[in-house]
């Protein structure tokens, strides 16, 4: 059992920073024009765990939600105890949302004193396939077999039954995504704006792409905007085969 006397601001802080590391170069940008306020006020924020009031941070976890969706959180008070999570040390990739029933929570005001002991993290082994081989993936039930598996890693990322992971090819996603990292794709995890998702058009192999809705209009957008430009799939039949949910250090 942990105790570590923390504030609001530090537990956010810590939080902001882990989900800044994933987005990289144009996080706080990105955010402060969103919630249009100055880049340096978000700068102290994410870096230096100034106050700021209760709805500005909410303003700014739903704008983290959207532009870094592979972190595993869902609502604010997540967010918070991600934070403490990494505040007394523990590797941020490892956390998980808890019921209440899983933990204690000593008290929620700044200056104060948690208690969390969450739950292991479940481990599930999931097989690393081929971009070709995900794009004949049709439907939840899909059987794997053993020519299909180029290997298996294992992961605390998601529990679906169907879930498998790809390496990534190319430059298109970059610089979030290199080419040779392994990521972890649940195909039961639901699609929404700013998700990164496997995706199939036509006869075509899978390609990995950020889902963005936009009113009416669905675009397909890779992260390297310099090189690649986004689909428009606005009427377009396609097939989202799976959420990206992790990124896997492999070494």
């Amino acid at each position: 059992m942990i105790m570590e006397k923390t504030t609001i601001e530090s537990r956010f802080g810590a939080a902001a920073r882990f989900a800044k590391k994933i987005y990289g170069r144009g996080f706080q940008a990105k955010i402060a024009k969103t919630c249009g306020v100055k880049t340096s006020h978000i700068s102290e924020v994410v870096n230096k765990d100034k106050g700021a009031s209760e709805g500005l941070r909410r303003k700014i976890l739903d704008e983290i939600l959207l532009i870094v969706p592979t972190i595993p959180v869902k609502t604010y008070e997540d967010f918070l105890n991600l934070g403490s999570w990494i505040l007394v040390g523990h590797d941020p990739l490892q956390w998980q949302p808890a019921h209440k029933s899983e933990f204690c929570i000593a008290a929620v005001a700044s200056n104060t004193t948690w208690n969390i002991s969450p739950e292991p993290p479940l481990i599930k082994k999931i097989p690393v396939i081929s971009w070709a081989r995900a794009g004949k993936w049709q439907d939840a039930g899909d059987q794997f077999y053993p020519d299909d598996v180029d290997d298996w890693i294992h992961t605390t990322a998601t529990s679906h039954p169907e879930a498998f992971a790809l390496i990534v090819k190319g430059d298109s996603m970059e610089p979030l995504f290199l080419a040779g990292e392994t990521i972890i794709v649940d195909p039961g995890r639901e699609a929404m704006n700013g998700s990164y998702v496997i995706v199939k058009n036509g006869d075509n192999e899978a390609t990995f792409k950020q889902l963005v809705m936009d009113g009416p209009n669905i675009y397909l957008r890779p992260l390297n905007t310099e090189l690649y430009k986004q689909w428009d799939m606005t009427g377009v039949a396609f097939r989202i085969i799976g959420v990206v949910v992790a990124k896997e250090q492999r070494y």
